[in-house]
């Protein structure tokens, strides 16, 4: 499935693949975003989000702190985002990749650049990617990968 958007239409979009996420696995699975860098990952996922969560209020971008966890009334939601990790292996690394493994078998998992990840994720169920790629200023390409 692609998808071609304005980002003007980046909330019907999301409504689409949020829909389609819960029709094939209604309690919980793992987006997996994928895009260069400025294609519109953290926007799309902060809509997804919001959708999930319609007063969860800002949604800050997890670049920095690597993990946000969002608590709502169907559970537990986590979003992530890879990019800045240099799997040096020390203990920091240690922790976080077994908060990772948790996120990864209790919730809703929506990952930014998945490729950094420390843990192998295509061994996971219900596993999603969407490859978000910019195709002028103002349009996106999203594809279900």
């Amino acid at each position: 499935m692609k998808i071609q958007y304005n980002l003007d239409e980046i909330h019907t979009v999301a409504e689409k693949i949020l829909s389609l996420l819960f029709q094939k696995a209604p309690k919980k699975w793992i987006l997996l975003l994928t895009g260069e860098l400025g294609a519109g990952k953290t926007t799309f996922a902060r809509e997804i989000i919001k959708k999930i969560i319609p007063d969860v209020g800002h949604v800050q971008s997890p670049t920095f702190p690597i993990m946000i966890p969002y608590e709502y009334d169907g559970g537990r939601l986590v979003h992530m985002d890879f990019y800045r990790l240099n799997h040096d292996g020390g203990a920091s690394e240690t922790l976080l990749k077994n908060d990772i493994i948790d996120a990864l078998h209790e919730c809703i998992c929506i990952i930014e650049w998945p490729e950094m990840s420390p843990v192998v994720l295509s061994q996971y169920h219900d596993v999603f990617c969407v490859n978000i790629t910019i195709e002028g200023d103002e349009t996106r390409m999203l594809s279900l990968c």
